[in-house]
């Protein structure tokens, strides 16, 4: 999650971990509920494609330096 941009991490650590409603979320940002779906949707397909890209190439780094 680290490559992610705060706000991103934060949403969804308040949604996944912490198990809060976007509406909560919202008010806690100062954003909309609409802003902070989509922030939600962005950090979700941002990790799963870090995600993948880690499993297709073991020992990277997000900068894509190999480890080692």
């Amino acid at each position: 999650m680290a490559a992610l941009p705060a706000d991103q991490r934060r949403v969804l650590w308040m949604r996944h971990w912490e198990g809060r409603p976007f509406v909560e979320i919202a008010a806690d940002l100062g954003r909309s509920e609409v802003a902070v779906r989509k922030m939600w949707g962005r950090g979700l397909e941002r990790l799963s494609r870090e995600l993948r890209s880690r499993t297709t190439h073991p020992g990277s780094t997000t900068d894509g330096q190999r480890d080692g």
